[in-house]
């Protein structure tokens, strides 16, 4: 059974370290349903961008900075949900930089496999610095791990 009313809570987005040119976010939410559910696959997400723009993550099974590293034809990971809240995790990435033509992230909105609830951030958490709404410069290749159990936003 799929999770279409399953109750959403973001907990945390926290910067990611990243290499040169990459940046990155941890997104950790609490999930719970009141029936019995499984959910699997790709949260939707996308980036609102300075000048009103936004882009659209993709899907990738494994990333620089996280994601699922199992065979491509090996299923996704499943998780149960009950109506005792758990911690479900996945990582957001994209190409940075430091110029005109890349605009700053704004904002994040996601919502998880299967349901309709749309979670927003405005800031995160980047360690050494504390909680700020600066959230990286967007160029290109924006996407997005399977949703895994836990906080790691990994299943390796």
């Amino acid at each position: 059974m799929t999770c279409p009313r399953v109750k959403v809570k973001m907990l945390a987005l926290t910067a990611i370290p990243g290499g040169l040119g990459h940046a990155g976010l941890l997104v950790r939410s609490s999930v719970s349903s009141y029936e019995p559910c499984t959910i699997s696959g790709y949260p939707t997400v996308d980036a609102g961008l300075s000048g009103q723009s936004t882009a659209t993550a993709t899907d990738v099974r494994i990333a620089y900075l996280g994601g699922v590293a199992t065979r491509v034809s090996a299923p996704l990971p499943r998780l149960t949900i009950t109506s005792r809240p758990r911690v479900a995790s996945f990582t957001i990435q994209w190409a940075d930089g430091n110029g005109p033509t890349c605009p700053a992230v704004d904002e994040i909105q996601f919502s998880l496999p299967g349901s309709t609830v749309v979670q927003t951030a405005r800031s995160m958490y980047e360690p050494g610095v504390g909680n700020t709404r600066f959230m990286g410069i967007y160029c290109s290749h924006l996407s997005v791990t399977p949703l895994v159990k836990g906080s790691s936003g990994s299943a390796r």
